[in-house]
């Protein structure tokens, strides 16, 4: 097997062959020259585009930690994917953003530079609020007497937002009406405005382990200079040729009555909707329309929030692209190279990583330079390999040397290519703060005997997986009644009580996790340890999510089959697979800006899709709405044993393969509690022997007809598949060197793909 390891040669074939990914090499099926085209075209488009991004962190009162980070991650989008020049980008933060600064910058900045057909896009992060607006209305309350009506509308919360008074609170919010009305000032439809704020008043800093960007108070009016700058617009307006009420769209992190939150990550917070609508932003690799991008952010979102945030939409008309724009790149990138050292030492800002992957992505890990003058030759290409991580940045080596040097420029994209995740992950527990101080010791010394569990810390601190804490649970009880003339009847009795259980990081109860009532800590800590394999398993899953870094041209198509239709429901695809199927495929649902939904007892098909000149192999392992995992596999009937055994699931080159294969083998009917599922599609270039094993290993196992088998070894199961994934990629120690201790995957061998939907019972 030493031949086949991955060397610094072998690294670098594979790397010409990871060119079709890069769009800078020839695939023999006339790629090169239509990105070529691509590029040409947008380098004739001459409007303007302009950006006022806006975050406040620093609070007089509650301060919240991501919004300047949410500038950062927006204003390095604009720039490196969609072609804005850093002059035309203004940034307001912290104490730059007082109400009077935000509107003045958006007249002068905006309005006064801004042509028709201009690209303009206006971000707020931090926290929103509600205003009481006294309306023209005269209402009579109960006593009979006349009395003034008030209505509450959105605010936007500047630094100076908050005007100390001796008695009423009065506001000094940006409306959102009046940054409505600047935007109708403007003289170009083509404006986007995101919003990465809520306005559902919330007496609660902390929603689960996450930070809430809702206001706690409700100002008793706003400041008179806000009312009389709205005026101001209006009358100017007045004469002018009316537009649409929302003109351009609104990107909002959640609707009306709901939260939004911030995350923290290792050494960075920031908001958990503009993290992922920029980080999906940095990897897709065509023109993308919007309504993809909002189910996909949404994906992203609900897989931590539930239903409790919503990202939203708001406008009469929608624009095809996101940002009315198409990226100035096909280069679908996980970063840029921000700084270049001495002795072949970069920097890198790393703003494409997946949510889950962020904080684990290890030392080591390579990453593939975007080539500047779309070369072909091994020799020229560029490979970085990182020696140190802070947050979102980077220390990096050059690894292949050669005259890369003169060609590497700050700027360029970089692409995943070697991930490396340390073998020793565990599980993070949070300690709710409805913990007295004193089961808060004993859950901490009972969690030390949890070899799956690598701490338990407080809330709010980065790296949480799941809180454990007092949960109120209500029981109902029916007691036949003795009573001679209510013979036969019963009654329902309702006890509630608190016990110890778990919940997700946004404050949700996981399912069947909640204990009696005077349950002991340590008690509760060794009963839910079954749980605690379980979300490792989902957590060590979860890391092997490459979808759209993967060079692996592959992808999964799930359809809802009756009698006489088959209809699709979701499509997703690799990076690889979009190019290679010349631009034309995007990840679908529904076509729908809402997040899909499928019913109980649907009829549901996989197909697998294998667009490469070799023989793949297939895994598909799904988490259900309470967090278990399940495997779903063709069965194989052995006559020799009589029964059914599990086998490798091989896709022919260039073919697919349908789960189940044909309508009148066996039914996959969608079963299950309501709520969220996810579902994986794994490729590799070799079979998954250690996987199929783990499932197959629980005594008196045997698989049926049906297909579905729910895992009680779910973390057996996905160590053993980081191991065929490690196996499969032989990354030589002149890469990673003698180290044991970590998991080494090479994108060119391996493919995940995620899909989730809602699961609905009638």
């Amino acid at each position: 097997m030493a031949d086949m390891k991955l060397n610094r040669r072998t690294l670098l074939q594979r790397a010409g062959l990871a060119l079709l990914s890069l769009g800078i090499g020839e695939t023999g099926i006339g790629l090169v020259p239509r990105i070529k085209s691509y590029g040409q075209a947008l380098a004739q488009t001459t409007n303007r585009k302009l950006a006022l991004l806006v975050g406040v962190n620093d609070y007089s009162q509650h301060q919240l930690d991501g919004c300047v980070t949410d500038v950062e991650l927006q204003q390095e989008l604009l720039i490196n994917r969609f072609g804005f020049n850093a002059k035309d980008i203004v940034t307001l933060t912290n104490q730059q953003a007082t109400r009077e600064n935000i509107e003045t910058a958006f007249i002068e900045h905006l309005r006064e530079q801004a042509q028709p057909e201009d690209v303009v896009v206006f971000h707020f992060s931090g926290y929103g609020s509600q205003v009481k607006m006294l309306s023209s209305d005269i209402v009579t309350n109960q006593a009979g007497e006349t009395v003034a009506n008030y209505q509450l509308v959105n605010s936007l919360l500047p630094i100076d937002g908050i005007v100390p008074t001796k008695g009423t609170p009065v506001g000094n919010d940006l409306l959102q009406e009046t940054l409505i009305w600047l935007a109708r000032s403007l003289p170009t439809e083509k404006v986007t405005m995101v919003l990465d704020t809520s306005f559902k008043t919330s007496k609660q800093s902390l929603k689960g382990n996450l930070r809430i960007r809702s206001f706690s108070e409700i100002a008793e009016r706003p400041s008179p200079e806000e009312i009389a700058f709205r005026e101001q617009l209006q009358i100017k307006l007045a004469g002018k040729k009316s537009k649409s009420v929302n003109p351009g769209i609104i990107l909002t992190a959640a609707s009306q009555e709901q939260i939004a939150v911030e995350k923290r990550w290792n050494n960075f917070s920031a908001g958990l909707f503009t993290y992922a609508l920029t980080q999906y932003l940095w990897e897709v690799t065509a023109p993308n329309r919007v309504q993809v991008t909002l189910e996909r952010i949404t994906e992203t979102v609900k897989d931590v929030m539930g239903n409790q945030q919503q990202p939203t939409i708001l406008g009469q008309s929608q624009p095809l692209f996101t940002y009315y724009l198409m990226p100035t790149s096909l280069i679908g990138a996980e970063g840029i190279i921000k700084n270049i050292g001495d002795n072949g030492s970069v920097s890198l800002k790393l703003m494409g990583l997946p949510t889950k992957i962020v904080d684990y992505y290890g030392v080591t890990s390579c990453l593939l330079v975007g080539n500047s003058n779309d070369s072909t030759s091994f020799d020229q290409l560029t490979i970085v390999q990182i020696r140190s991580r802070d947050g979102l940045m980077a220390k990096a080596q050059i690894l292949h040397q050669g005259d890369v040097l003169n060609n590497i420029k700050i700027g360029q994209l970089v692409q995943e290519y070697i991930r490396v995740i340390p073998r020793n992950v565990g599980l993070i527990v949070g300690l709710d703060r409805s913990l007295e101080r004193i089961e808060r010791v004993d859950a901490t010394s009972a969690f030390a005997n949890i070899a799956v569990v690598d701490g338990a810390i407080s809330v709010g601190e980065p790296n949480v997986d799941c809180l454990f804490g007092k949960i109120e649970r209500t029981v109902s009880k029916t007691v036949a009644t003795k009573s001679d003339s209510n013979q036969g009847e019963s009654e329902t009795s309702t006890t509630t009580y608190f016990g110890y259980g778990l919940s997700s990081v946004s404050g949700i109860t996981i399912p069947h996790t909640v204990g009696v009532a005077n349950e002991a800590v340590k008690s509760a800590v060794t009963r839910l340890t079954p749980q605690f394999k379980n979300l490792l398993a989902v957590k060590w899953l979860e890391l092997t999510f490459n979808q759209t870094s993967s060079r692996l041209p592959v992808g999964i198509f799930l359809e809802s089959i009756d009698k006489n239709n088959t209809s699709l429901i979701l499509q997703r695809s690799t990076r690889a697979a979009k190019l290679l199927n010349q631009l034309a495929s995007q990840d679908l649902s529904l076509n729908s800006t809402n997040f899909p939904t499928i019913n109980s007892g649907s009829s549901l098909r996989l197909q697998l899709n294998n667009y490469t000149d070799r023989t793949l192999y297939g895994i598909v392992l799904g988490i259900d709405a309470d967090r278990n995992l399940f495997v779903l596999y063709p069965p194989q009937y052995n006559s020799k044993e009589e029964q059914f055994k599990l086998q490798d699931i091989a896709i022919a080159p260039s073919q697919k393969l349908n789960l189940p294969e044909t309508q009148d083998a066996w039914q996959w009917k969608i079963a299950g509690s309501s709520g969220m599922v996810s579902l994986y599609g794994i490729f590799s270039t070799l079979p998954f022997k250690q996987t199929l094993a783990a499932i197959s290993a629980p005594p008196n196992l045997k698989f049926e007809s049906e297909a579905i088998l729910n895992l009680a070894n779910a973390l057996e199961v996905t160590k053993a598949l980081m191991e065929d994934l490690h196996l499969a990629s032989q990354v030589d120690t002149e890469i990673i060197g003698f180290a044991n201790d970590v998991y080494a995957l090479d994108v060119n061998v391996w493919a995940t793909l995620k899909m989730s939907w809602e699961l609905v019972n009638n």
